[in-house]
């Protein structure tokens, strides 16, 4: 299963121009976070990875001051976390 997601994720690198691919707000992009929980941690890992961040990377993110953001999901990050 681990191998079958990362080959479907290179499939998206490859077929998908990144024009076309959503704006990911974090410096380390959504695919290649998930990418790199599966090669790294396994499957299960990669899935928790892929769930948290199909929540946390959404439109709906607000900063709270000049340095802290609000996730969509309600969680709370250093600004230096996200490439905006």
């Amino acid at each position: 299963m681990k191998y079958l997601l990362m080959w479907l994720i290179k499939q998206y690198w490859k077929y998908t121009p990144i024009e076309k691919r959503k704006y990911c707000i974090f410096n380390k992009s959504c695919s290649n976070h998930v990418f790199d929980e599966l090669k790294e941690h396994g499957t299960v890992s990669g899935l928790i990875a892929f769930y948290y961040r199909y929540f946390q990377c959404r439109s709906g993110y607000h900063f709270i001051s000049s340095d802290k953001v609000k996730l969509a999901d309600g969680n709370i990050i250093d600004r230096s976390e996200l490439r905006l």
